[in-house]
């Protein structure tokens, strides 16, 4: 902590509970994110052998265009005024707060032919793709909207409840372009076997989009929800945390839903941190390989992680972090697993992401057994 001013080292104290020290990893520090850029330019290609088997890593590294990295503490929006949510025919308020909420226009994912038809029915394949690779060309199965214009009115819809400040920090996280409600008979491997679309009026394809927040030019990549929670057994104090992303189903302009968890910044810890070359971060994942545990990398990001705020319930930190996706075990013995039933047959990969902090080039111990503890990671800025 010598190296922090006393003012600072206060601040982190009162504000934070912290998991891991920073002492050990001070000496590689030192860089910007204008370095990382420069580093990690030429993208991670590699093949490795771990226990019998062959990694290969061929990943361009998604690192943003900001200039600085800040620290952040978000806290909840204000509440939409009443004359904003009259315009929609049904709007859920979560009990986290006012600003957890969804609202919706019409019929959303032909929900009415779903209650009036009864047999095996379920919706056609969904093409799904991630920023920043999506072909705003796609339509719906039959739909005459497109993809762009089902966007372009989800982000209206933010901005008439929050207006420009808060529907402007969110951009595209993927979308899917989904198809008509089929009949299905039996299985093929883990797949619906379809037969013929329903004839009935209004049987289009839905559009599903993903928003996630960007602070600082830089994206919020995960944290929030249950789910996040259980992985860094993290014990919260509510059982409805605060989330961060929005999400809409758009079939028709007069019939979507979108549910957004609507956050602002309330506090700058860092205006900017120095952080750990991208080698360091490489490196730890690259024992993640050699142990056995990663099987292959999808996808590598650099962005935000959120933390849970140890006093309020209705804030949290944004943490600068890498996050990787790709095939994950428990251990280097973890293997796919059989699922049989009457019906179906398939094997499940077991899909995951690590988390490396961007500061100290560790890995999160997700694996901590403690069920009670808070986990916000230490930070110091360059002072």
């Amino acid at each position: 902590m010598s190296t922090m001013k006393k003012g600072t080292a206060l601040l982190i104290a009162t504000a934070l509970v912290f998991s891991f020290g920073i002492a050990g990893a001070l000496a590689t520090q030192n860089v910007t994110l204008a370095d990382i850029r420069e580093e990690a330019k030429d993208g991670w290609h590699q093949t490795y052998e771990a226990h019998g088997r062959t990694i290969t890593v061929d990943l361009d590294i998604l690192v943003p265009l900001a200039d600085t990295v800040p620290v952040l503490k978000l806290e909840l929006a204000p509440q939409p005024d009443d004359a904003a949510l009259a315009a929609y025919d049904t709007v859920e308020l979560y009990p986290l707060g006012s600003s957890v909420i969804s609202v919706v226009k019409g019929d959303p994912g032909n929900g009415n032919i779903y209650k009036k038809v009864s047999g095996n029915i379920t919706d056609g394949p969904t093409q799904w793709m991630d920023a920043p690779q999506i072909d705003w060309s796609v339509h719906a199965e039959d739909n005459p909207m497109t993809m762009q214009e089902a966007t372009d009115l989800t982000m209206g819809v933010i901005e008439q409840l929050y207006g420009p400040q808060i529907s402007g920090q969110y951009e595209v996280k993927n979308v899917g372009a989904g198809g008509k409600i089929y009949r299905w008979k039996g299985y093929d491997g883990n797949t619906a076997h379809l037969t013929t679309p329903l004839d009935q009026p209004g049987n289009i394809g839905t559009y599903y989009i993903s928003l996630r927040p960007v602070f600082h030019d830089i994206p919020v990549i995960y944290g929030g929800g249950g789910w996040f929670s259980d992985y860094t057994r993290v014990e919260l104090p509510s059982e409805q945390p605060l989330g961060y992303e929005a999400g809409a189903f758009v079939t028709t302009a007069q019939d979507y839903s979108v549910s957004i968890h609507a956050v602002r910044e309330a506090e700058q810890l860092h205006a900017d941190i120095p952080l750990a070359p991208f080698a360091d971060v490489k490196q730890a994942l690259e024992t993640q390989i050699a142990n056995g545990r990663v099987r292959t990398l999808e996808r590598l990001e650099f962005g935000y992680v959120q933390y849970y705020d140890p006093e309020r319930v209705d804030a949290c930190w944004l943490v600068p972090c890498w996050v990787a996706f790709g095939e994950m075990y428990d251990d280097a013995k973890g293997e796919p697993k059989l699922y049989k039933d009457p019906e179906m047959e398939f094997t499940q990969k077991e899909n995951g992401w690590l988390v490396v902090q961007a500061q100290t080039g560790q890995l999160q111990d997700t694996f901590d057994p403690s069920r009670t503890r808070r986990y916000v990671p230490e930070t110091f800025g360059w002072n």
